[in-house]
């Protein structure tokens, strides 16, 4: 996964370049509704103001891409916000663009090439025939060693759903007979519960000079489910 930042601006150019299937982006999206979010025309800020946040999430059939330019650290509320002259876009592995901003006019200069590697593509399984709440539970996925994190999440309409990280990578993770509780007043209910596996990276360096004045973000994550029935 590539990202790479350039403008039309002499301060502040802007190109965000990434390797990856389908490309879904925001500018600041992310941050809640209810806090006071806030903007800088890109225009206004020099590059080295400046910070780049990409997530890329693959779900086994398509990518989803977030990026977006803060106004100092990629914890800040402030976003540069993209003016006349500067663009984001996107770089298939076919060597399509696919541009995500601001259409660009004049010339742009490309600054850095920033890579985000996703973490290794895995499948996840699960009992195909209804699984007893009170019974042992087996999820099963195609393990992988490095540096990244595990978490599986299990949820539905008839229990109390829950997230756990996973200690290292077992390609596998084991739901005790009794750990599935189910909320209350459904106890007898059968139900769709959805499994779910991710295996993230993330790291804060390894970004292009012109961001490291203030801390980027640059996290893959490979998240896979599975749906089978609990029952009582």
């Amino acid at each position: 996964m590539i990202c790479t930042f350039s403008n039309s601006h002499p301060m502040c150019p802007s190109k965000v370049t990434q390797l990856g299937l389908l490309a879904l982006v925001a500018i600041g999206s992310l941050a809640s509704a209810c806090v006071k979010k806030e903007s800088v025309d890109s225009t206004d800020i020099a590059t080295q103001g400046m910070s780049l946040e990409f997530h890329v999430t693959n779900d086994g059939t398509q990518s989803k891409v977030y990026t977006a330019l803060h106004v100092g650290s990629y914890q800040s509320l402030v976003w540069a916000k993209l003016s006349t002259g500067d663009e984001l876009v996107l770089y298939a592995p076919d060597g399509n663009q696919h541009r995500l901003g601001v259409l660009a006019s004049g010339d742009k200069t490309a600054y850095g090439t920033n890579t985000l590697v996703l973490p290794p593509s895995f499948t996840i399984s699960a009992p195909a025939a209804a699984a007893s709440r009170a019974e042992t539970l087996k999820l099963s996925w195609t393990r992988s060693d490095g540096s990244h994190e595990m978490r599986v999440a299990v949820d539905g309409p008839c229990i109390i759903g829950f997230t756990r990280q996973v200690i290292g990578d077992p390609g596998e993770y084991v739901i005790n007979g009794g750990e599935l509780k189910p909320i209350g007043g459904k106890a007898s209910e059968t139900c769709k519960v959805t499994a779910t596996v991710t295996r993230t990276v993330s790291t804060n360096s390894g970004f292009s000079a012109e961001f490291s004045k203030h801390p980027s973000n640059a996290t893959g994550i490979q998240i896979r489910t599975v749906l089978l029935d609990s029952k009582p």
